[in-house]
């Protein structure tokens, strides 16, 4: 039997089938024949860029790690020489145990009790932001005026007179100036000045240093005039540079007055200062100066 006439109708279908198959192949490599090509010179130049990178030996790179680690340590040191870690979860409460550690009633208090007050006054702020803040800074000023009038020390105001409705994000910003004004008030207490002629906190937020991120250093200037002896002067100031943290100094001027027996005048703009060490240094991108 002839295969042809058995086989014909076969034949031409799987003849048909191949053509399709070629047509289809030749419409993809004009179609995408260009692509492929691009892909590949990409592809191409890629692998010899990692062909040609040249890795840093294993000793430099702990050599870095190293330096890098030494820098992070070094951060964290600076922050708690001139401030408070702004990172640290109970900064708030911190702070709050710190300042009400100044009032003679907790003189040598056990700091498990101090710390109880201060999550209280911490839960009062909470609760009632404005009404909290206004109950605390009412209770330092009446206790440390108090106090520095039965010991001859004139202190009229404490600086947070005008401060009358704060936002919650305000609020670690005045617990550092509160924190700060409540330490110098105990310090000229103790040291017998004459008088804290006049407080005053900075309540605007300025750029601290120019082109860096705000989140990685925060300082809220305090000015202080103090009168009084120069013994009692020094002993201020060099407690302040002795007990950490040690508040970064923007200004500092004396001047005699020989009307009042020769007492030393003493102006100091310090800065209730918080560091967040793990934030970096320069400003993101994004970020608005």
């Amino acid at each position: 039997m002839d295969f042809w006439a058995q086989h014909k109708e076969f034949v031409l279908k799987v003849l048909a089938g191949f053509g399709v198959f070629l047509v289809a192949l030749i419409a993809r490599g004009i179609v995408f024949g260009d692509e492929l090509k691009q892909l590949q010179g990409a592809n191409e130049v890629s692998s010899r860029k990692i062909k040609a990178a040249r890795l840093l030996p294993l000793n430099t790179i702990s050599e870095l790690e190293a330096r890098a680690k030494s820098l992070r340590d070094n951060s964290k040191k600076l922050a708690a020489q001139i401030g408070h870690d702004s990172s640290a979860g109970d900064l708030e409460l911190t702070l709050l145990q710190q300042t009400l550690s100044y009032l003679r009633r907790n003189e040598g208090a056990d700091p498990a009790v101090l710390r109880a007050e201060a999550r209280a006054s911490l839960d009062a702020l909470r609760e009632d932001l404005n009404g909290g803040f206004g109950q605390l800074k009412g209770m330092l000023r009446d206790e440390l005026l108090e106090e520095a009038s039965e010991r001859n020390v004139r202190i009229e105001k404490t600086g947070f007179e005008s401060v009358t409705n704060i936002e919650a994000g305000e609020l670690p910003k005045y617990l550092l100036q509160l924190e700060l004004v409540a330490r110098v008030i105990r310090y000229s207490i103790d040291a017998r000045m004459g008088a804290v002629e006049e407080i005053r906190i900075e309540t605007a937020v300025n750029e601290v240093l120019p082109g860096a991120n705000p989140d990685f250093l925060q300082e809220y200037p305090v000015f202080f005039r103090l009168f009084g002896s120069e013994r009692a002067a020094n002993e201020v100031l060099n407690r302040l540079q002795s007990v950490v943290p040690d508040p970064p100094v923007r200004r500092i001027a004396h001047q005699r007055r020989e009307r009042q027996r020769g007492g030393l005048e003493i102006i100091l703009e310090l800065c209730a200062t918080a560091v967040q060490p793990q934030a970096s240094y320069a400003k993101s991108e994004g970020s608005q100066g």
